[in-house]
């Protein structure tokens, strides 16, 4: 049961009681046209798309209007573009592989954990985006030293983070006289510890 006066948390804590509705937002606003009345917003903070209508049973509210109680939707959910969901039925798999994605393109994860009743707690991951084969990482550790009155050579690490995709070749460039590298020659390695020129 809820207060014919209930207060906007009042609402809120009995709403989430409710099966699939999960955390909502509530404001209470004292209704211009029936100064005795009041008007609950409601909006659906973790349920993604179009939600089903509330209904209210006014069989227990006594007074000059006990059916004067009326639901509107003022704004309709709507699904985020290119949004999908995967349900997991085994409790106990703690991965899963999202396949199909596009090479490159940015995707967002929350995962929720659920129970009969619909209810949910929902996590966003760490990172909080992620590009499957993106363009790889930065090289680690880069550096150069002469060798002999001939020779540079030329190390780095070259377990570079790959983001999805293997790295298949190295490009070094040098250039005798142009830091900004506008004008350089160019070799390009198959991925080793390092190389020398």
């Amino acid at each position: 049961l809820i207060s014919y006066d209930a207060t906007a948390s009042d609402l809120k804590s009995a709403l989430e009681q409710m099966p699939y509705v999960n955390n909502v937002d509530v404001r209470r606003e004292v209704d211009d046209d029936n100064p005795d009345g009041y008007l609950w917003f409601v909006t659906f903070a973790t349920n993604v798309g179009p939600q089903p209508s509330f209904s209210v049973d006014t069989s227990n509210l006594i007074g000059l209007n006990p059916t004067g109680f009326s639901i509107s939707r003022d704004v309709t959910g709507e699904l985020p573009d290119d949004y999908d969901v995967v349900f997991v039925q085994d409790p106990s798999m703690t991965s899963f592989n999202l396949t199909d994605l596009e090479t490159g393109k940015t995707y967002y994860v929350r995962i929720s954990s659920t129970v009969d009743e619909g209810k949910k707690v929902s996590l966003p991951t760490l990172p909080v985006e992620c590009a499957p084969g993106g363009v790889p990482g930065e090289v680690k550790l880069p550096y150069m030293r002469a060798f002999d009155n001939e020779t540079v050579l030329v190390s780095f690490e070259a377990a570079v983070e790959s983001n999805g995709a293997p790295v298949e070749d190295y490009i070094i460039e040098y250039s005798l006289a142009d830091p900004s590298f506008s004008t350089s020659s160019k070799i390009t390695v198959q991925p080793s510890h390092e190389f020398q020129r």
